[in-house]
């Protein structure tokens, strides 16, 4: 007969919530609780693989960036058991170290279930075992490869679970990209992975007075990410006027009478971008397509980028013409694909893109309008299609300066995918060159010939 484990952890005296009960009750393999410091995101995880750990001659592994780190959800785990054993003559466990400074954490229980504390900093120790449950304790501030190549192969034999409970965190940006693989996964049928939220305004513990003194006290990208769980990367982001709530939006069918640009950052091994730029007769501006793929030859990028031109009115293609790039630029004109080249520094292109993404007052978009929206307010002028251009929102998001002892560095300085964001940079530089104080400022020098703008000659 099946544990009603959730009734059995209030019946001990556990508190919960609607969101742990949720998580408790799902039947989903993995599980991503990403929520705001101090809701209980430890505790759950451990709620959530006591069924496991009631299950005779089970092991599980509660793997920390460091033993310290472990053993919070080792403690729940243990203290669980104890109350258990108060409230249902439950045994208690056989065997019990907890010392996380020598590297001990272990408990044996009499029924032969094994609860490990482990350090993703020793990756040999996370090697040789199967696995029936993981918690991957502080997710975001583990690598990539403690799970994709240690932890997740613990878990195929015996078909085990793992719960990754974490906050948002600058380190995490592989966690990121899973969630958004957890959402096609869902959209697509599958339930194995199922992710779960919880920011602190949601918690019955805290007090909602002292949010709104974070609130008032942080950067709003500080506040959302460690309040809010929300994915923001704060810390050393290029692209700090960019929020995901206010430039990303469903796409619309963009009319043929509006113009439509093409940046393209041309790549060999490294991705190979066309960012599609349209501009509405208001001059705001929204990503609407993109394409982004690697190791493929030229024949292959040109037809792709050729067949996703069809809808629009393209008016001119841009694209750095330097070094590997003036070889590319060659190949793709020969054919059928010229390119204009663009001329100016990054910081050039960079402070365009950043300009036209803060906010301006007393505005109303075009797609707000014909949503029924007649009430100006604080929009930018570049919007990004949320569902055409996922590589671009990606990379605004997530692009971040480079460490350095020097306060101000190269604007190429960055650590990240850039290359939607470079293809981007560059048609809306193109696109808006000749547009209020950036004319003046950044004017480059005029060929004396007229200049044909589609092919550059």
């Amino acid at each position: 007969m099946k544990l009603d484990i959730v009734k059995m952890l209030r019946d001990i005296g556990l508190p919960s919530n609607d969101v742990q009960d949720r998580l408790l009750k799902s039947e989903a393999r993995f599980k991503i609780f990403r929520a705001a410091r101090r809701v209980g995101k430890s505790f759950t995880a451990a709620e959530s693989v006591m069924e496991k750990v009631l299950t005779p001659n089970t092991r599980g592994w509660i793997v920390g960036p460091t033993y310290d780190l472990a053993e919070k959800e080792f403690r729940y785990i243990l203290d669980f058991l104890l109350k258990m054993n108060k409230k249902f003559k439950l045994p208690r466990p056989i065997t019990i170290r907890d010392n996380p400074k020598s590297g001990e954490l272990y408990i044996e229980t009499p029924w032969g279930s094994e609860v490990h504390g482990k350090s993703a900093d020793r990756p040999l120790s996370l090697v040789g075992e199967e696995n029936d449950w993981i918690i991957l304790s502080e997710a975001a501030q583990h690598k990539k490869d403690t799970w994709t190549r240690y932890l997740r192969p613990t878990l195929s034999t015996r078909m085990g679970s793992c719960i990754i409970p974490t906050t948002p965190d600058v380190q995490g940006f592989w966690l990121y990209e899973l969630e958004e693989k957890v959402k096609e996964w869902r959209a697509d049928g599958d339930l194995t992975w199922e992710t779960f939220t919880c920011p602190a305004w949601e918690c019955g513990h805290y007090n909602p007075e002292e949010i709104e003194a974070a609130r008032n006290e942080l950067p709003e990208d500080a506040f959302r990410e460690q309040f809010g769980g929300e994915w923001r990367f704060h810390t050393g982001r290029v692209f700090k006027p960019y929020s995901p709530e206010i430039h990303l939006i469903d796409s619309f069918e963009i009319p043929k009478s509006w113009k439509t640009r093409v940046g393209i950052d041309y790549g060999l091994r490294d991705a190979t971008c066309a960012i599609f730029e349209a501009e509405s007769p208001r001059q705001d501006f929204y990503f609407c397509d993109e394409y982004y793929a690697s190791d493929k030859p030229s024949e292959v990028h040109i037809d792709r980028v050729k067949r996703l031109e069809k809808p629009y009115s393209i008016v001119a293609r841009v694209a750095d013409h330097h070094a590997l790039g003036s070889q590319l630029r060659m190949d793709w004109a020969r054919m059928g694909l010229s390119t204009l080249k663009c001329p100016v520094n990054i910081k050039t292109k960079r402070d365009k893109l950043m300009a036209f993404l803060e906010l301006k007052p007393d505005r109303i978009p075009i797609h707000e309008e014909a949503r029924g929206n007649k009430i100006p307010g604080e929009y930018p002028r570049i919007f990004i299609f949320r569902d055409k251009c996922p590589n671009l929102a990606r990379e605004v998001l997530f692009l971040r300066w480079k460490d350095s002892e020097r306060k101000e560095g190269n604007y190429g300085d960055v650590v990240g995918d850039d290359h939607a964001v470079d293809a981007a940079e560059m048609v809306h530089w193109y696109a808006t060159k000749n547009m209020g104080e950036f004319n003046q400022r950044n004017r480059t020098k005029k060929r004396r010939n007229p200049v044909n703008s589609m092919t550059g000659y």
